[in-house]
């Protein structure tokens, strides 16, 4: 009694509004019971965290940033893939499933500040598996290297128990391939119809019961531009606590902005309603980099995600420090990814820029590729182990 009397406290925890961090200690520990007790509805599948890396990569590894405290206390309360007895080691696949159920992507890479080592050795002849950092590599990567390394660890030891754990491996890598695939093939396809309803709900202005106030530089006027209550409340979780709780937003229903132009606002909110954009849009490096900053502010993920991509398409030369900026100070790993590898196929051009004045957070994270003496030094990975 007094055991299911803790995991209710421990889900309450976890369903409590905003504490996200609750939701991924539960995935690192391999907690099912409780990350299916718990009210995740708000919680982004799709996110990465500096501990943890994606989802993927908690559940399946534990926590994998360098931290402070001993290896030995970050096992006994972590865990993984790996360490897990055989009920833990079921735990975690179920909750792989859940995840990727509910939109998890096992192609997210893993943040620079994943670098804890991955490593298991054999108690007999103190023989260290092969190093795994999971710093940049996705989910699915990751697992990937952790199989080589194992298998090339049996081949040099073989045991039993080792074959039990590439076993537990291969469901985890069965699991993320055919759910994955599953997923994908699911996807509906919008009939067009559907977004040209849309698109007109979002121009009727007689329907609109929200006023966004847009404040203009340097001037005391602002330009309204009309929204729906139901639908700003049911794509932001941020909306939703401004307009619908004892917040002045709520009662005048209004929700004023600046430092952010016209146009951006409407950009998100077209694709806050349709997805998409209309033909005649427009849209500038600026524009794209003012709506993802309000889409990440106010949590549309799923905005965030289309305008990533958006982004993508128009990386060049010119805009590559302002884009790189903005994924840095935002966290989005997504981009940082795509200003990398940008970086390594124009590192000669880009070498210039670095060289001259270019942003020092850009400077940090990204000077390592361009030239070799730029950027931050990675520090010293640990390690984890476990004696079979």
């Amino acid at each position: 009694r007094s055991q299911w009397s803790r995991s209710c406290v421990m889900a309450n925890a976890l369903a409590a509004p905003g504490d996200r961090r609750a939701v991924w200690e539960a995935l690192a520990m391999g907690e099912e019971l409780l990350v299916r007790a718990s009210n995740a509805a708000n919680f982004n599948w799709q996110s990465t965290h500096p501990h943890f890396g994606s989802v993927v990569h908690a559940i399946l590894f534990g926590r994998i940033d360098d931290g402070h405290e001993p290896a030995e206390e970050d096992i006994y309360h972590y865990s993984d893939i790996v360490l897990a007895t055989e009920v833990g080691t079921r735990q975690r696949l179920n909750l792989l499933k859940l995840a990727l159920e509910q939109g998890a992507s096992p192609d997210l890479p893993a943040p620079e500040s994943c670098i804890r080592c991955l490593s298991w050795r054999w108690f007999e002849k103190d023989e260290w598996t092969e190093d795994v950092i999971p710093a940049r590599k996705t989910g699915l990567e990751t697992l990937l290297a952790v199989k080589r390394a194992l298998l090339k660890s049996e081949s040099l030891t073989p045991k039993a128990a080792v074959q039990k754990k590439i076993q537990d491996v291969d469901k985890a890598l069965l699991t993320l391939f055919s759910e994955h695939s599953k997923t994908e093939s699911q996807k509906a396809l919008v009939p067009e119809e559907l977004l040209e309803m849309w698109a007109r709900f979002l121009g009727d202005s007689s329907s609109a019961d929200v006023r966004i106030l847009v404040g203009k530089t340097g001037e005391e006027t602002s330009e309204t531009v009309p929204a729906h209550l139901g639908v700003l409340c049911a794509a932001s979780p941020v909306l939703n606590a401004m307009l619908s709780g004892c917040m002045q937003e709520a009662s005048a229903k209004e929700v004023s902005l600046e430092h952010v132009s016209v146009l951006a606002v409407k950009v998100l909110l077209s694709l806050m309603y349709t997805g998409s954009l209309p033909m005649d849009f427009e849209t500038q490096t600026q524009t794209i980099l003012e709506a993802l900053d309000l889409a990440h502010r106010w949590q549309v993920h799923y905005v965030v995600q289309i305008l990533v991509s958006a982004a993508e398409k128009q990386l060049t030369l010119e805009n590559f420090e302002a884009l790189a900026e903005a994924s840095v100070r935002l966290q989005l790993v997504q981009l940082q990814e795509i200003c990398r590898t940008f970086a390594n196929a124009r590192k000669l051009e880009l070498r210039a820029k670095f060289d001259e004045s270019i942003h020092s957070t850009v400077r940090e994270h990204f000077g390592a590729i361009v030239g070799p003496h730029k950027g931050k030094q990675k520090p010293s990975a640990k390690r984890k182990r476990i004696c079979f």
